[in-house]
């Protein structure tokens, strides 16, 4: 099984509104605590051990790989209204998309403020294997 983490940005501007900002202060409590397989790269994610076979757990410092990010500003705040954290948040707090108050068109704002328009990044890899012992 493959998976991968948080988006590694490369704009630091990016980075700190979505990741800390975002992801974290603003939507942190509206997360599934299941979420938190994907921010610590699936390291609480109970073995499935079964007599006879060993599981191994690959990083992608290990792999030497990761998935690029490529997008425009429009898709990254699609994706962003696609989490379950986000939409818990607006419908807890009945917040409208592109209202003055949606966490995303707030980023979308600050991104345009900034003149950031093409959002590159990396996400970290996880690949879980499982083997038939000798």
């Amino acid at each position: 099984m493959w998976a991968y983490g948080l988006v590694d940005y490369e704009n630091p501007i990016v980075a700190k509104e979505v990741n800390e900002k975002l992801f974290e202060e603003t939507l942190g409590s509206h997360w599934d605590e299941r979420c938190s397989l994907v921010t610590n790269l699936y390291a609480d994610l109970p073995r499935l051990e079964a007599p006879g076979f060993t599981t191994h757990r690959l990083l992608h410092d290990d792999l030497n790989c990761t998935m690029p990010l490529d997008c425009t500003q429009d898709e990254l705040i699609g994706y962003i209204r696609s989490w379950s954290g986000y939409n818990s948040y607006c419908q807890e707090k009945q917040i409208q998309a592109k209202s003055q108050d949606d966490p995303a068109q707030q980023l979308a704002d600050i991104l345009e403020k900034e003149n950031i328009h093409v959002i590159r990044g990396r996400y970290p890899l996880v690949v879980l294997l499982s083997r038939k012992d000798a």
